[in-house]
């Protein structure tokens, strides 16, 4: 599952925004997961979650990024940023993203290859100044991943494990 909700404060980066948020997994911080930042195929920067879970990464106006969560022991997740525009405005909204982890088991016994999407495309509206989600996108990809959720938590998967 993904979160994701807007915040009001404001960035003083000059056209950029502000991305941060939690990494969660199984009711705990993820700490140290690595958050890959690529532009198109072209991989710009790379942070990692602290000690508490939280990130802060900036995208600035121009590119369609792609923000990887990776972390050694649970399924990468991502999500798309398009800042194709000329200008983000002085002080764009900050954009708060949790992001839920899962561990390869949770989705064992499934087709998991839905995970090598991204979770949701998020475009900037130049008229209202923020990020907006790509709804036919994000709704579509998003359901899928929830039949998946339902699926893992009310199958008994243990048939498939080997004894």
């Amino acid at each position: 599952m993904l979160v994701l909700t807007a915040e009001s404060s404001q960035v003083s980066a000059v056209d950029s925004i502000l991305i941060k948020g939690t990494v969660t997994a199984e009711g705990k911080k993820c700490v140290g997961t690595e958050i890959h930042i690529y532009d198109g195929n072209k991989l710009i920067q790379v942070d990692l979650s602290n000690s508490k879970g939280r990130f802060e990464i900036h995208l600035f106006a121009g590119g369609r990024y792609t923000v990887e969560f990776t972390h050694p022991v649970m399924v990468t997740k991502r999500i798309v940023f398009d800042l194709r525009t000329d200008d983000l405005g002085t002080y764009p909204e900050p954009f708060e993203c949790d992001v839920l982890m899962y561990t390869p088991a949770y989705f064992s016994g499934m087709s998991s290859s839905i995970l090598d999407f991204p979770l949701a495309i998020l475009e900037f509206n130049s008229k209202k100044g923020k990020l907006e989600f790509n709804t036919i996108y994000t709704d579509a990809i998003q359901e899928l991943y929830q039949n998946m959720l339902i699926f893992a938590e009310s199958t008994d998967r243990t048939i498939w494990e080997q004894k």
